[in-house]
């Protein structure tokens, strides 16, 4: 891990699976309440599972990459076509901050996932008229993206946008044919 936070998220990983004191982060003998404690709860699992701390340390900020692309894709293409999916999801990769944030063992990457998940299961409830399973599940996104890093409620702003555009008499959009 390089500075400044990796090297505090790495330790608070791997104090937690070398402790057991999963609730509570720790850095030595002190609480660690700088962040909610969910990164390194995915670290300590990794770090727990591979017994690798490098690992640990970087396997989730390349999953969340992958997840985030991979949902960015998947909602272009039922909203648009294959090709718009291709060309959103390519502007997302070679968008610098995204791929500066993504290679880094920071909260950022796990946040931008779980924001994502549940902007993109709010925007199938309402625009693709998903079961309210998406909707539930854009909740509970946004309540992991809380226990990440505090801001991740912000795709709950959606809703109010829905509720003003149903106010002007917009209706959900049909999916393209054959997504």
């Amino acid at each position: 891990p390089w500075p400044a936070d990796e090297p505090r998220f790495a330790l608070a990983a791997k104090e937690i699976v070398e402790t057991g004191h999963w609730w509570f982060t720790q850095r030595g003998n002190e609480l660690y309440s700088d962040k909610p404690p969910m990164f390194m709860w995915i670290q300590a699992v990794l770090y727990q599972t591979f017994g690798s701390m490098r690992l640990a340390f970087l396997l989730p900020s390349l999953l969340a990459a992958l997840g985030t692309l991979a949902l960015v894709f998947d909602l272009s293409r039922r909203l648009y076509s294959e090709r718009v999916a291709r060309i959103a999801t390519a502007a997302m990769l070679i968008t610098v901050q995204f791929t500066y944030q993504m290679k880094r063992a920071q909260i950022d990457p796990v946040l931008v996932l779980f924001t994502t998940i549940s902007a993109y299961a709010l925007l199938r409830y309402v625009l693709l008229r998903g079961s309210e399973r998406w909707l539930w599940a854009g909740w509970f996104c946004a309540g992991l993206g809380i226990m990440t890093k505090g801001v991740g409620f912000l795709p709950l702003f959606l809703l109010l946008g829905v509720l003003v555009l149903r106010r002007w008499g917009f209706a959900p959009i049909p999916p393209p044919d054959g997504a």
